[in-house]
C-alpha cells in the first residue's frame, strides 16, 4: 500500500473482522489494494508466543469512501461502545505523530465526528467531505 498523509490504524482485529472491514469497504466503493493493508500483530515477535492465535492488525489509508465504510463498520450491529483506534499522520520531512482516539461506536455519525475531531487537534489534513 503506497503511504499516505493519514492512516488509521484498528488493532486487535481477528482474520474474520478484517475480511468484514474489507467487505465494506469494497460496499462502499474502495479499491482494497490502495485502501486496505492487513498484517499479524505477531510479526517480530520471537519464540515465547508461536502457535497463539494472534490478532490482526489493519492500517486505512484515509479517504471520504474508507472512513464511511470504517464507520459503518464499527456501528454495524453493535451495543453502544467506544472503541480505540489510532491515527497517524506521516509529514514531508518523514516525521510522523500518532494519536489514540477513542471512538463512540453507536452509529456511523459518531465514528465520523470523533475521528474529524481528533484530527484536527493534531492539525492532520483531511479528505474533502461532501
Amino acid at each position: 500500500m503506497e503511504e499516505r498523509a493519514v492512516t488509521i490504524v484498528v488493532e486487535g482485529l481477528t482474520h474474520l473482522e478484517a475480511d468484514e472491514l474489507g467487505s465494506q469497504i469494497q460496499r462502499a466503493g474502495g479499491d482494497l489494494d490502495s485502501t486496505l493493508q492487513v498484517q499479524s500483530d505477531a510479526a517480530g515477535v520471537s519464540g515465547t508466543r508461536r502457535g497463539e492465535p494472534f490478532t490482526v492488525i489493519a492500517f486505512l489509508a484515509v479517504s471520504q469512501i474508507t472512513l464511511t465504510a470504517l464507520a459503518v463498520y464499527l456501528g454495524k450491529g453493535r451495543a453502544r461502545d467506544r472503541r480505540k483506534l489510532k491515527l497517524r499522520h506521516s509529514r514531508p520531512d518523514g516525521e510522523t505523530v500518532e494519536i489514540e482516539v477513542e471512538v463512540d461506536t453507536s452509529s456511523e455519525e459518531a465514528v465520523k465526528s470523533d475521528l474529524f475531531k481528533a484530527a484536527a487537534s493534531i492539525r492532520i489534513p483531511l479528505p474533502k467531505v461532501d
